[in-house]
C-alpha cells in the first residue's frame, strides 16, 4: 500500500500533485528537479492504483549553537475521487512509525487554515508563527539601494547570520536552489542588499516577499524602495519572523507550522512555539 516513489513514478506523483494543488507540470518538474536526490517520496497505491502522495524533505532547525534534524511534510495529497477513505491519515501515521528514528519530528505548514485542526488530530501541535504586513510603494520613497542576485550558497549564509539568534528552520543545498528557483518561476528572485537580503515572486499589482532580513527599517524600506523600482508593483506583501525587529508594531501575528515531535525531540525545541520559531521561507 504505502511505498517509496522512484524515478519512474513521477507520472503518478505528478498527477495526484496537480489534482491536489492545481499546479501545471513544468511547476512540479521544477521541484523534482531540484529535490529528487534529497527527498523522500511517498507513493499509496492499491489495486485501484496510485491514490495519494507526499514528500518528506530534510531540514534543520537551528538556534544558537542548537541543531536539530527535521523533516518537513510538503506537498500532500490525495486524488479528489479517492478523498474521505482515510487513506492520508493512514499515510501520515506509518510515515511517522518509519521515519522519525533518526530525526526529531516531522513538521509541515498547513495549506489552509482548516487543515490546521486536520494534523492536530493527528498529533501535530502549533509550533511557531509569522508576522505579516503590506508595504505601499509610497511608504518607500527614492530609488532605494543596490540589489544583487543570490546564489543558493550566499542565500545560506544570509539566512544565518539573520536568523540562526532566533531561530530558524534552515534547508540544505536542495531546498535552497529550490527557493531560489520557486522565486524565479514566479517572475522574482532571491537578492542581496546590504545586511540583508529578500526573497519575492510577482502576485499580479502586488510582490508576495517570502522573506526578508535587514538591519533596521531604513535598510528594509531603501531595498523595498529598490524593488518597487525595479518592479513597478504597487504593494508588497511580507511575512516576518515574530522575532523580527522590522516595522516594530505593524502587522498580525499568526499561527504558521506545526510539528509531530518524535520521542528523541529535545525538550527545547517543543518549548520553541510561536515567538522563537520561524518555519518561513517559502514551502507554504
Amino acid at each position: 500500500m504505502l511505498r517509496l516513489a522512484g524515478p519512474g513514478d513521477f507520472a503518478s506523483l505528478c498527477a495526484i500533485w496537480r489534482a491536489g494543488f492545481g499546479d501545471g507540470e513544468e511547476y512540479v518538474r521544477l521541484f523534482w528537479q531540484n529535490w529528487r536526490e534529497s527527498c523522500r517520496p511517498y507513493l499509496w497505491q492499491d489495486e485501484a492504483g496510485p491514490a495519494a502522495a507526499l514528500f518528506l524533505l530534510p531540514v534543520e532547525y537551528r538556534r544558537g549553537g542548537e541543531r536539530v534534524p527535521l523533516w518537513y511534510l510538503y506537498a500532500a495529497a490525495t486524488l479528489p475521487q479517492r478523498q474521505g477513505e482515510g487513506i492520508m491519515s493512514r499515510m501520515l501515521e506509518e510515515v511517522y512509525r518509519r521515519e522519525t528514528g533518526g530525526r526529531a519530528g516531522i513538521a509541515l505548514v498547513p495549506g489552509e487554515p482548516s487543515l490546521f485542526s486536520f494534523y492536530g488530530a493527528r498529533g501535530y501541535r502549533e509550533w511557531g508563527g509569522l508576522r505579516r504586513l503590506t508595504v505601499a510603494r509610497g511608504e518607500c520613497p527614492g530609488a532605494g539601494c543596490p540589489l544583487t542576485p543570490l546564489s543558493p550558497e550566499a542565500l545560506a549564509d544570509r539566512r544565518e547570520a539573520a536568523f540562526l539568534a532566533g531561530g530558524y528552520l534552515a534547508h540544505g543545498p536542495a531546498g535552497l536552489r529550490h527557493a531560489v528557483a520557486d522565486c524565479r518561476f514566479w517572475g522574482g528572485d532571491a537578492l542581496g542588499f546590504a545586511g540583508g537580503h529578500l526573497l519575492y515572486q510577482r502576485d499580479g499589482e502586488e510582490l508576495a516577499v517570502k522573506e526578508l532580513a535587514a538591519p533596521d527599517d531604513g535598510s528594509a524600506f531603501a531595498a523595498l524602495a529598490a524593488l518597487f523600482a525595479r518592479t513597478g508593483a504597487a504593494r508588497a506583501r511580507l511575512v516576518l519572523p515574530v522575532y523580527s525587529p522590522l516595522f516594530a508594531g505593524r502587522g498580525e501575528v499568526g499561527r504558521f507550522a506545526q510539528l509531530r515531535p518524535a520521542p528523541s525531540a529535545p525538550d527545547w525545541l517543543l518549548g520553541a512555539k510561536t515567538e522563537s520559531c520561524y518555519a518561513g521561507l517559502l514551502y507554504d
